[in-house]
């Protein structure tokens, strides 16, 4: 958790720093926060989401700020999950086996799948 956490506070010094430019009021507790979070969260995928309609089925690999608008709202994703003590990889994997199990199910392979 410790990654997360540092990015956290780089991330939180940017954005204090930014909105005090900005004369913007800083979330003063986690709720705020937490609050500012999901705002952001949503107005970055909806500037990947612009990207993607914006590109409409070109070779999105030679769109770099692609890597750019995923990497901010994982960030953010990041941000959301440390703030209420969840580590992203882990959950990650533990949910990537749910849905093995859900092939497996619908009668499939993870191998068909790929």
């Amino acid at each position: 958790m410790a990654v997360y956490e540092q990015l956290v506070a780089t991330v939180r010094q940017y954005q204090t720093a930014k909105l005090q430019s900005q004369n913007k009021p800083v979330p003063k507790n986690e709720f705020d926060w937490t609050a500012f979070d999901m705002k952001k969260l949503l107005e970055e995928v909806g500037e990947l989401a612009e990207l993607f309609i914006l590109y409409n089925n070109r070779p999105y690999y030679n769109y770099p700020e692609l890597r750019g608008e995923i990497a901010d709202v994982a960030i953010v994703l990041a941000c959301i999950a440390s703030r209420i003590g969840i580590e992203i990889s882990p959950a990650m994997d533990e949910k990537l086996e749910v849905l093995k199990q859900r092939l497996v199910e619908m009668g499939h392979t993870c191998k068909e799948a790929t």
